[in-house]
């Protein structure tokens, strides 16, 4: 089904689950909270080269289980909204994802009609399998889908050709490199921040996507209560029918 370009959906607020072919993207539990933990030391040098939060690691158990409850409320609000990457046959956890407020602005997306940055890591095992692309197809779909929104971002390090590679093959396009944009938690000089190259997908280029249909299509969403919900809602029916 397709919708007009210039057909702005409503705000509603984005699905607690999704389901792809594969995967199920969610938000955290804290019953998640030592399968995160493993999963992140198992790859903290992996990690380490382009995740600037894990410098923040290793953290207890009793710290991831206070990290995901602020996650959990950030997603009730609808605000800034972090997930897992699940394989939908095992249950493992593959790595993460999320919707943030593009340029850390919470206040610029009250409405829905703000950017939105699409983030994601995965599990040095599970490289090389397509789990990324699959999780941001799918949540390019619904951001789309469940926000008024006319932009997304997806930003990363020049160095960082893998996460480069997934932005170009679903046609985000290059806007440019904001220099020294990206802050480490441990680098109190301002010289020492990275710089971040910015590819961005507009409403029109995302209804245009040759994946986007079949991403569509093949996307599963449930809320917070785990009723089904419509990516695309049904047409409002006529008056007098």
């Amino acid at each position: 089904m397709n919708i007009a370009p210039n057909d702005r959906p409503q705000r509603r607020r984005i699905p607690h689950r999704m389901e792809t072919e594969r995967l199920c993207l969610r938000g955290y539990n804290p019953d998640d909270a030592e399968v995160l933990r493993s999963t992140v030391a198992s790859n903290a040098e992996h990690l380490g080269t382009f995740m600037p939060w894990i410098q923040y690691e290793p953290q207890t158990l009793e710290q991831k289980i206070d990290l995901i409850l602020g996650f959990r409320s950030e997603y009730d609000a609808d605000r800034n909204l972090v997930m897992g990457i699940f394989c939908r046959a095992t249950g493992q956890l593959l790595g993460g994802t999320g919707l943030h407020p593009a340029g850390n602005s919470r206040e610029a997306d009250s409405d829905g009609s703000g950017p939105m940055e699409l983030g994601y890591w995965i599990g040095q095992a599970h490289e090389g399998n397509g789990y990324v692309t699959e999780s941001v197809s799918a949540l390019t779909v619904v951001a789309f889908r469940f926000r008024p929104l006319e932009r997304m971002v997806i930003r990363m390090e020049p160095a960082n050709t893998s996460s480069e590679s997934i932005a170009k093959m679903l046609g985000f396009q290059y806007e440019g490199t904001t220099r020294r944009s990206i802050a480490y938690p441990n680098d109190a000089d301002p010289s020492q921040r990275r710089d971040a190259k910015v590819y961005s997908m507009l409403r029109d280029e995302f209804e245009r996507a040759p994946w986007r249909a079949k991403s569509e299509l093949g996307l599963s969403t449930w809320d917070a209560m785990g009723q089904p919900v419509a990516v695309i809602p049904p047409a409002a029916p006529l008056a007098g029918f």
